[in-house]
């Protein structure tokens, strides 16, 4: 069962939140709604931290504020999964480009992985089109390479290598030690 079937109908959810099974998605989209309210602050604390710090502070700010962003779409996503499920909305699949969507998540996840003593590193791609939804898709590549790098051992690369097979379906990944 995938993750955003499970969350607007959970049990579990609902007791927590007190939601009933016919108002849990309502009680979900609320909750998102407001969890938005503590995202502008932090980005107003974030202006404020900017123009009171040194040049030194400022690629820890700026990935901060990219991190705020972050979480800001995936509350926008989740608040759109709500929606699908509702009946409300429907998906809108656009023609991508996998093989720069996957660069930036490897960028964003070598990030991540350094402060783990880790890396991960793109070792070969190839040009692939597909069509989906960018978001949804990120998400998706975003999480296989955060649990690779989260189960791999320290001091070991996570190499990523996005191919299309003899069918073209693409992408592949694996997991080397050094």
């Amino acid at each position: 069962m995938s993750w955003h079937r499970w969350l607007p109908t959970s049990t579990r959810w609902r007791k927590r939140f007190n939601c009933s099974s016919t108002v849990s998605a309502v009680c979900l989209a609320t909750s998102l709604t407001n969890s938005r309210s503590p995202l502008a602050r932090l980005n107003v604390a974030l202006e404020l931290a900017r123009q009171r710090s040194g040049v030194e502070a400022t690629s820890a700010l700026e990935r901060i504020q990219r991190e705020a962003e972050i979480l800001n779409e995936m509350i926008g996503q989740l608040l759109a999964l709500t929606r699908l499920e509702s009946g409300a909305e429907e998906i809108r699949k656009v023609e991508l480009d996998l093989e720069s969507l996957v660069r930036e998540v490897v960028k964003d996840a070598d990030f991540e992985a350094r402060a783990r003593n880790r890396s991960v590193r793109l070792a070969a791609t190839e040009p692939v089109r597909i069509d989906g939804v960018p978001n949804l898709i990120r998400r998706a590549i975003e999480n296989v390479i955060r649990n690779a790098v989260h189960y791999t051992a320290e001091q070991t690369e996570v190499e990523i290598k996005l191919f299309t097979d003899s069918a073209g379906t693409p992408p592949v990944g694996r997991q080397t030690r050094q």
